[in-house]
């Protein structure tokens, strides 16, 4: 009940809704549970941090969306350096590889609401791992470039679906610090993403 900012206009209408007279309440007690829970907000309004360290749970989900964070920007920053390397006119290969963000931009808005974040997410990262691994078994070059921009197309959906997935995972007071974090956590594998012409 004190857990609300409002806490002096819910002290003002304690007494009145009483039904007994036997009960009392003490006022000054109620003002020091108010003042207290009005301090306890402000610390986490001035240091959002805090209420994120004290939850495991919140903590965990930090760990896991910086993990999901350094594994995209490494694989979206390594196919898209390696767009140029590809077999045929790379004028026109960066063009494709442009082109399958566009698609998948479009995806986003219409698959995280039909099929969830979760899921959305998930497929995108199995088809991206997917594409990525069948052109070493397969000598074809047309397959190769097809799975090459399949695994674009699925890799650029994961990047923008986790933008609104990290900021969903997080309370209000906590959400843009939380993503930020995440994003800066995850652009050790953009650092790491122009190693990839060596593998």
């Amino acid at each position: 009940m004190f857990g609300k900012r409002h806490g002096g206009t819910r002290l003002a209408l304690l007494p009145s809704s009483d039904c007994s007279e036997s009960i009392t309440i003490d006022e000054d007690l109620l003002t020091a549970i108010i003042e207290d829970n009005q301090t306890e907000q402000e610390k986490i309004r001035r240091n959002p941090w805090m209420s994120l360290l004290k939850s495991r749970t919140l903590m965990l989900r930090f760990g896991v969306c910086c993990w999901c964070w350094v594994a995209v920007s490494f694989v979206y920053y390594g196919l898209s350096i390696n767009a140029v390397a590809l077999a045929g006119d790379r004028h026109t290969n960066f063009a494709l590889n442009m082109a399958m963000e566009i698609v998948a931009s479009l995806l986003v808005m219409m698959a995280l609401e039909r099929f969830g974040r979760k899921r959305s997410i998930f497929a995108a990262f199995l088809v991206c791992g997917v594409a990525c691994i069948i052109p070493y078994f397969v000598s074809h070059n047309g397959t190769g470039l097809g799975m090459f921009f399949a695994g674009k197309l699925a890799i650029t959906f994961a990047f923008n679906s986790l933008y609104v997935f990290t900021a969903e995972l997080f309370p209000t007071d906590t959400r843009s610090s939380a993503l930020g974090a995440a994003s800066l956590v995850g652009r050790l594998g953009s650092v790491l993403a122009p190693q990839t012409p060596l593998l």
